[in-house]
């Protein structure tokens, strides 16, 4: 391959190993991590058999191809964070625990989304799945975690505004009192799963694959005409009167 072309390559393999940068596993022989411009390289030699600065100038589109492929773009983002405090209102709420609460379950949407955008709309567009809680639309003594979850749900509405254009869809999906491990791993009372069940319209009881499957379809091309919706999935917990 000629100077200017090999030149070109290593650039992208750079641009390439930049996006891997802290993605790549951990290995034995890599205690302090691995160099990920080594392994877009070693990928393109395991593929065509030779150094990148050896292949033919007529692959070099080929070589490209290659490397966008296997190294892939961002079209999707799942904004799925969360912590909590003791229950307080904003008289009596430690300000140092509320900031964090923002802080995790805000903020960080935010940052990841700043990073994930301007890389989606690389690709003609995306779809961000943000994850609030039932909690923003039921408040039930846990201030800062309802403030913040609220705030998702309008962040979610104003990035639907904001990055329409580029192609981007943002949606929100709002879980109700669903049972996951971490739910469980904490311990829970028969009879408080008995009433979490009871407080759905249907009767039963949510779990994380129901969040999942939502997700997987925001995700997909089979949502490609809904954005900016705040979507409860809580088997009708929010319209229904009853303390959960």
């Amino acid at each position: 391959m000629n100077k200017e072309k090999a030149s070109k390559l290593w650039k992208i393999i750079q641009e390439a190993g930049d996006y891997l940068r802290g993605q790549l596993p951990d290995h034995p022989n890599h205690p302090k991590g691995r160099n990920p411009y080594a392994h877009v390289a070693i990928c393109v030699k395991d593929k065509f058999q030779m150094s990148y600065k050896d292949i033919d100038d007529d692959k070099f589109n080929e070589v490209v191809e290659y490397i966008e492929e296997k190294i892939g773009h961002i079209d999707i983002l799942h904004n799925n964070v969360g912590i909590g405090m003791p229950r307080s209102s904003v008289v009596d709420a430690d300000m140092d625990e509320w900031d964090k609460v923002q802080e995790t379950n805000v903020r960080s949407m935010v940052l990841t989304s700043r990073y994930a955008i301007p890389e989606m709309e690389k690709s003609s567009g995306g779809s961000i799945i943000n994850v609030s809680s039932i909690a923003a639309l039921r408040p039930r003594g846990m201030t800062a975690y309802s403030t913040s979850k609220g705030a998702v749900i309008a962040l979610t509405q104003a990035m639907a505004v904001d990055h329409a254009d580029q192609g981007i869809r943002v949606n929100c999906i709002v879980p109700g009192p669903v049972y996951t491990p971490m739910v469980y791993s904490r311990g829970m009372e028969p009879s408080l799963r008995e009433r979490r069940k009871n407080a759905s319209l249907l009767g039963i009881e949510g779990n994380g694959w129901d969040i999942g499957a939502t997700a997987v379809f925001l995700a997909s091309d089979e949502s490609r005409y809904i954005t900016g919706v705040i979507l409860p999935v809580d088997g009708g917990v929010h319209i229904k009167g009853p303390d959960r």
